[in-house]
Order: structure tokens, then sequence, then C-alpha cells
């Protein structure tokens, strides 16, 4: 709801509560981790501003992607990760 409504402050602000809240829970939750920490990145990176942290959070949720899935397998999940890690690193400017 806040990030369609363009309040990417209060998006950050849910988005990191629902990544703490989640790392506390069992292995079985690594899936929505991933999806929490990529939506965190996301924010982050139409903020434009925390672009480490959000290069950060995008890697991460691309890395438990990974583990899940399989790192030779092509998985949705996987590439929306690869898509938003490079978005992020051409923000950075690492070509």
């Amino acid at each position: 709801i806040y990030l369609a409504s363009n309040k990417l402050e209060d998006a950050a602000g849910a988005a990191k509560k629902a990544v703490t809240m989640i790392k506390d829970f069992n292995p079985q939750y690594q899936v929505k981790l991933a999806s929490y920490l990529n939506n965190l990145g996301v924010i982050y990176l139409k903020q434009r501003k925390n672009l480490k942290e959000a290069a950060n959070c995008l890697e991460e949720a691309l890395n438990i992607r990974k583990k899940v899935y399989g790192d030779e397998v092509k998985h949705p999940e996987i590439a929306n990760s690869l898509e938003n890690v490079g978005i992020i690193y051409q923000h950075l400017g690492k070509y």
C-alpha cells in the first residue's frame, strides 16, 4: 500500500520490520525472507538513497534464492533478483 501510494519512507519502515521479524523464524521461511529483502532493496532504489544498503539487500535476496532453488536452475525469482542486482550495480557505476 505504501509503495503503491509512493510513501517510500513508510514502505521502507514496514519492509525493514518484515525483514527483522522473518529472520527470527526457521529456515522454511527463507523464500519469504528473500522476497522481503528484495522489496526493501527496491524501495531503497526508488528512494535514490541508501544505494549500498539496497545492493546488500538485493544481493542477499539473490543468494538466498540461489540456495533455495539451486544455483544453476532457471527460476523466475532468481531472474528477478539478477535483474534488480543489475539495476543497482548500474546506479552504483559497477559495469
